[in-house]
């Protein structure tokens, strides 16, 4: 509660830590310790501000008031007292607090949602447990998320101005609003409570979306800044860079990171469209080192080896190698046909899908959905009524959007692929930076280059094991006019 009422202070910035250890970890300053104790029909606070360094104590502040009013009033004013620029908590009422804090204790998200949308129906202007509320059942419980916001929208002006704030930048960010306005959301929200470490970053990433390079850096430094340890905050930015195609840059944070295997495809991206291959082949070779899964490594490897301009040894690689799962052969075979595809040669690729479908016969296996691309090159009409109409993606819309966006676009119908493209592109809020990648590639083979420079095409991160990454990274590529040897 006093870290949320300390958010909106202009010279605190407030962190919540376990111990002294966590305190110095943060690079704390100053370490407030708070006493609550209840004594008959009384409840006392003792607050001391300790100097992190010297141990002594800098403040004291001693606080009682009636057990029937709770704690809440008294830790409003303890706030209030450490910094005039202090709100009050979000909810007056504490049993809707007690609930609240059932809701955050519990690892288990229906338990989380009743404590929850008990907390709010006992104080409908708790604002901080709606946005709660409502993040939980956008993950969990869709169908009801609706008929939640309306009755948060009803309320919302007896949120406090820092949850209002908070609400309208939750509901730019899940309606995928556009950039601008999410960003304008965001500011808000900053301009209340100006230290906040989350909507830093997340003002920082949204300017880099938009191509404000010198914004996106201000925003994640400033957060970087208030929290230098935090590898979260560092990949952030190095994200960031990266998609400003400030790849020296970008690589040097990413390098203080590589004990983490979870940075080197990037780590490798980045060096390999630096220009340097070779460099890049070492870092890619020891990603494939902490794979364990020899399926899944030989398969990144040859990934890998298509987009650094070895196709021939990929292609030696997938045919050659003995892969103990059947589906890892299927997947192997279905990188290919995809691959062949690129190089408009569909009658190899179905031989080449059918292979696939062979190794894995599976309804739902990789070899069907390629064997259905291949047909792709065919009149768009009944191509399109093909995978509308076809069992293997009638549960999965979103598999079947891609199917249609990377079918059309490989089968040269790119008026038909960009209307795909665009699509997703606006549902996603401009921030599919693979969707603006493949909407520019293709208008650019409409010959609609003036509307195709208008797409902030931006480098990303190519997953190793999208079906679909050399097509991806190839127009990537050419948008950004980059050449791999």
């Amino acid at each position: 509660m006093l870290q949320t009422d300390l958010s909106t202070s202009h010279s605190l910035i407030p962190v919540l830590v376990n111990d002294q250890s966590g305190a110095y970890q943060n690079g704390a300053n100053e370490v407030l310790r708070v006493t609550v104790t209840q004594r008959a029909d009384r409840i006392h606070i003792e607050a001391a501000i300790t100097d992190n360094a010297t141990q002594k104590d800098r403040q004291t502040v001693d606080l009682s008031g009636p057990a029937s009013a709770g704690v809440l009033p008294l830790l409003n004013e303890l706030a209030k007292r450490l910094d005039s620029g202090a709100s009050s908590f979000s909810t007056k009422n504490d049993r809707a607090l007690q609930a609240y804090v059932a809701a955050v204790t519990t690892a288990k998200v229906s338990d989380r949602i009743t404590a929850l949308t008990k907390a709010v129906s006992l104080d409908p202007s708790f604002g901080f447990a709606y946005i709660a509320l409502a993040d939980a059942e956008a993950q969990s419980e869709p169908q009801n998320l609706n008929a939640l916001l309306q009755s948060a929208s009803r309320h919302k002006a007896e949120f406090t101005p820092y949850d209002r704030a908070r609400f309208d930048a939750f509901l730019t960010r899940l309606s995928h609003a556009p950039l601008t306005q999410q960003a304008a959301a965001f500011r808000a929200v900053l301009q209340i409570a100006p230290n906040e470490s989350d909507v830093l970053v997340t003002l920082g990433s949204l300017s880099f979306l938009n191509g404000d390079t010198a914004d996106g850096t201000r925003y994640l430094q400033r957060a970087l800044d208030l929290n230098p340890d935090n590898v979260t905050v560092r990949r952030a930015l190095a994200d960031g860079l990266f998609e400003s195609r400030r790849f020296a840059e970008a690589e040097k944070l990413l390098v203080g990171m590589d004990n983490n295997t979870a940075v080197l495809p990037e780590l490798a991206l980045c060096i390999l469209l630096e220009g340097d291959v070779s460099r890049a082949n070492v870092v890619a070779e020891r990603l494939f080192a902490s794979i364990t899964n020899p399926d899944v490594k030989t398969l990144f490897r040859a990934v890998w080896l298509k987009l650094s301009g070895q196709p021939q040894k990929a292609t030696e690689l997938l045919t050659g190698a003995n892969f103990a799962s059947p589906a890892a052969h299927a997947i192997a075979y279905s990188e290919l046909a995809v691959w062949q595809m690129m190089e408009n040669d569909f009658a190899t690729a179905k031989q080449t899908a059918a292979q696939a479908q062979q190794f894995d016969q599976r309804p739902n296996s990789s070899g069907n959905i390629v064997a259905l691309l291949a047909t792709a090159n065919g009149p768009s009409d009944s191509w399109k009524q093909q995978v509308n109409a076809s069992s293997l993606l009638a549960t999965n819309e979103q598999a079947k959007v891609l199917v249609l966006g990377y079918g059309l676009f490989l089968g040269g119908h790119y008026s038909d692929a960009a209307e795909i493209w665009q699509n997703i592109v606006q549902q996603s809020g401009d921030r599919d930076l693979r969707a603006r990648t493949m909407l520019a590639a293709s208008l650019n083979r409409q010959g609609k280059t003036d509307q195709a420079r208008h797409i902030k095409v931006q480098p990303f991160v190519i997953d190793f094991g999208d079906l679909y990454a050399a097509v991806l990274f190839r127009e990537m590529s050419r948008n950004l006019g980059i050449v791999v040897h």
